[in-house]
């Protein structure tokens, strides 16, 4: 080996060596340790000490945070309301089910007596003829309640909820006598209002011309009784595992589904209080024959 290369190995172990004694003394005495007395694991330590350090993984912001940093109702459609004192949840509960049967109320009088009052007759006729097609929205929804019956369960409010939750019965259970209401008073629905859209051969019989007032009226109850599943997604940020976003629903998205509930709830309300067209039909016959004679 020429004399320039063996100088230039015999330097680089020297530097080496030179390296490790530091690296040995200086982590001795960070130890309380004597040069050249350093463990083995102690030393690994201390090289590990001049090692560069890995890079810190990202932080995620907690889902506490995101809900108090601006612009939080794209995160938290709740806005806080579980966080407040459990008699002032109560009221948000009471006030937000009263609003919306109170609009059901007034939807099915005030509210489609004026629409009626705009539209040509023949016009609203045709379109109330057209109400009884509503079943099949809940025959889809209650089916829904047993091919994704874990997101209905997760939007059921547990015992305890608003200070005054105590329903007995868990949420299986709930989810699953619900649905099949949703199904039969959707079937009835459906049946009645293609019975009356039938010529009058296929028509039900006088004593079955029930079917549609009954299932409406069914429906209707069974509106509000699951509407505090819909106030529960609001005040609690709950979230229908598998069919909704992975984030908070914004409040937009609550105001217009209590509005539409509302609307539901008015027509409901209009099938279950008006009489078929048969019967109206008849009664006019009837007073028609007895002025002829």
């Amino acid at each position: 080996m020429p004399r320039s290369d063996l100088a230039l190995a015999l330097g680089a172990l020297m530097a080496a060596g030179g390296a490790s004694a530091f690296v040995r003394t200086t982590g001795a005495t960070l130890a309380g340790h004597a040069p050249g007395a350093l463990p083995r694991p102690a030393h690994a330590a201390a090289t590990a000490l001049l090692r560069p350090a890995p890079p810190a993984p990202p932080v995620r912001a907690s889902r506490a945070a995101r809900g108090s940093a601006p612009g939080a109702c794209a995160w938290r459609a709740a806005l806080g309301i579980e966080q407040l004192p459990l008699g002032a949840q109560a009221a948000v509960f009471a006030g937000s089910i009263s609003a919306i049967t109170a609009g059901g109320v007034l939807a099915a009088g005030p509210g489609l007596d004026a629409v009626e009052r705009v539209l040509p007759p023949a016009w609203f006729r045709a379109w109330s003829r057209s109400w009884p097609l509503l079943g099949a929205l809940y025959v889809l929804a209650g089916t829904a309640h047993f091919s994704s019956a874990a997101a209905f369960e997760a939007i059921y409010p547990p015992a305890g909820t608003w200070g005054l939750w105590y329903l007995p019965g868990s949420a299986a259970f709930h989810v699953w006598w619900t649905g099949v209401a949703e199904v039969l008073g959707g079937l009835g629905l459906l049946l009645g209002g293609l019975a009356d859209l039938a010529p009058e051969q296929y028509q039900l019989p006088d004593d079955a011309r029930f079917l549609t007032a009954s299932s409406a009226l069914g429906l209707c109850v069974l509106t509000l009784a699951v509407t505090p599943a819909n106030i529960y997604m609001f005040t609690h940020d709950a979230q229908m595992v598998g069919l909704g976003p992975a984030s908070a629903l914004p409040v937009s998205f609550h105001a217009a589904r209590g509005a539409v509930q509302v609307l539901l709830l008015g027509l409901l309300l209009r099938m279950a209080g008006q009489e078929s067209g048969v019967t109206e039909n008849q009664v006019a016959g009837v007073g028609t024959s007895q002025c002829q004679e």
